[in-house]
């Protein structure tokens, strides 16, 4: 996989890599994509989130490289559920494909309530994906 190394504003891509030095490869990868945020534009707020989303999206596939725990800082409806669902779908697929021992797997996602439960199932739904929704006890 390669990763895109973005010019620091005063330093060319070599500087900006050759300063990195030493840096392990994570905390690289998180410094680069720590200064890829905010987006400052007079765009439309959904023009916006548009872009954050793909944003994000890229960044939560370009990550799961390292295998390790993530936490994703961002405010609430920008998107985090929403950039790990082709993730999750593909991952569902890969374990259903890797296993041939008729053990049914699922994935899932924790709300805070179940109105926002019904509200990603319905963004997860697509003609290919199925969800459901579980109301604790």
């Amino acid at each position: 996989m390669a990763t895109c190394v973005t010019a620091e504003p005063d330093k060319t891509p070599f500087q900006t890599l050759k300063s990195r030095s030493g840096m392990s490869l994570i905390k690289a990868h998180e410094a680069r994509a720590r200064n890829s945020f905010p987006i400052f534009t007079t765009r439309p707020v959904e023009e916006v989130k548009a872009l954050y989303r793909d944003k994000l999206a890229a960044e939560c596939a370009a990550v799961r490289v390292f295998g390790t725990d993530v936490l994703i800082l961002s405010v609430e409806g920008v998107g985090k559920t929403h950039a790990h669902f082709s993730i999750m779908a593909d991952e569902a697929l890969d374990s259903a494909m890797n296993h041939n021992d008729r053990i049914r797997r699922f994935f899932c996602f924790a709300c805070k309530s179940l109105e926002q439960a019904s509200s990603k199932a319905g963004e997860y739904k697509t003609e290919h994906r199925r969800a459901v929704v579980i109301k604790s006890f």
